[in-house]
Parts: C-alpha cells; structure tokens; sequence
C-alpha cells in the first residue's frame, strides 16, 4: 500500500534543460525548486515514480485477471483453477491469501499457511508464508516487498514467528535474496525434499523440490485486513 520514487540516470537534451529553465523563470518558481531541479538536469538525472502497490485478500473477481497476468509464463500453465482452488482453501479457513494490485489489476499473489505441510514448522506450530509470485512483467517494483509485508503483519498478530522456504536453484535466486535481506534465517535442517532431509554426500535432482526453509521472528503488531 505504498508508492515509491527512485532516480535513474538519463541522456539530458540541452533544448530541454534550457527549456525547464525559461518555464521556471516565467512561473517563478521558488529558488529552492529552480536550484534542485538544475542540478538533477545537470548531473543527467531525474525523478521516476513508481506505480502504488496495494494489496488484500483474495476475491473471486481476482481469478481472471490473476490467470491472465501469468500468460506467457511458467505459471500460465496452473490455469484458473489453481486460483479457484485458492480461494477456496481460504473460505475453509485453511489459508490466507494476498493480492497485489496495481492500478486495480492483479499481478501477483501469497499465501499464509496456517499448517504448513513442513513437518519442522507443523511440530513448533509456526505459520508458513508460502507461493510467492509476481508476473515477470511487474516485478521489482514493489510488489513483493509490499505482499510479504502485508502476510507478516497479519501472522504477527497472533504469532511470534513465520516461516518460508526457496528453491536451490538459480531461478529463485531473487527470493532467496529478498528473504535474507528480510531478516529470515535458515532453520539449521539443511536442503529438504519431500519433507524428508537430505543426507550429506547423497544425490538428488536440482529441480523445483529441494529447498532450504527459514524462519524470522516477528514483532507482535495489528494490522487490519
């Protein structure tokens, strides 16, 4: 539920920096202004606001479009029905799930997991954040970031930790950095597949199963759905 402004570097047209110049003059813009826009024009820089991020629960006006915003990818495959499915283990109370929406079009999703399927997190009773995805064409900005945000608000309301898990291999390397830099940490178990912890020395295929599980504690605050 944000927006965010970042500065990117450009080829400044010399037309254009006298331009700005005249159109402040004759407007008479504060001085301040005038002076910290010049500097941005003559440094070859400038402003780039990034679209508002907002995100809530999953409805079931969200399942076309979601479907939709996933075509042309690995995800395109999972169909409208993998969303339906959503839905409806969030109607049976077994999970919550997040969109986020920008400019009012869903682009990307999360689930929070009341019972892990992670046998380690099931025994300690923590909450898992689970199937992060962002449409290749909306990543970086934002959406991740404000989804993950949104999951560990709602978990901190009645739990002291959440866990999360990734993949091993370079396709995941985005969440495996994102979900470090978060403040996760490793659950000391080591690379697991299928539930089942892998033995030093053994073989296993580096597909989408392994993975490493993580967890980070949580500052108990509320935050309205």
């Amino acid at each position: 539920m944000c927006s965010k402004c970042v500065v990117t570097r450009v080829k400044t047209s010399p037309l254009l920096f006298t331009f700005f110049v005249v159109i402040s003059i004759f407007y008479h813009f504060p001085h301040y202004i005038l002076c910290s826009e010049l500097l941005f024009f003559a440094s070859g820089l400038k402003y780039s606001i990034m679209p508002k991020v907002f995100t809530r629960k999953l409805e079931q006006r969200d399942i076309a479009p979601l479907s939709k915003s996933f075509i042309g990818t690995p995800w395109e495959r999972r169909g409208t029905d993998h969303f339906k499915n959503l839905l409806q283990s969030q109607l049976d109370s077994e999970r919550i799930v997040l969109v986020g929406l920008i400019d009012s079009t869903p682009v990307g999703h999360v689930s929070i997991l009341w019972k892990s399927k992670y046998t380690p997190f099931q025994v300690s009773n923590i909450p898992e954040i689970n199937d992060l995805t962002v449409a290749p064409s909306s990543r970086r900005l934002g959406v991740a970031t404000s989804l993950l945000d949104h999951a560990e608000n709602i978990v901190g309301e009645k739990y002291s930790s959440v866990g999360i898990g990734f993949g091993l291999h370079e396709g995941y390397g985005n969440a495996q950095y994102l979900y470090v830099k978060r403040g996760y940490l490793p659950d000391r178990k080591g690379v697991v597949l299928n539930d089942r912890v892998v033995s030093e020395g053994e073989s296993i295929r580096l597909d989408d199963e392994p993975a490493i599980y993580l967890t980070k504690r949580l500052s108990q605050t509320k935050n309205l759905l």
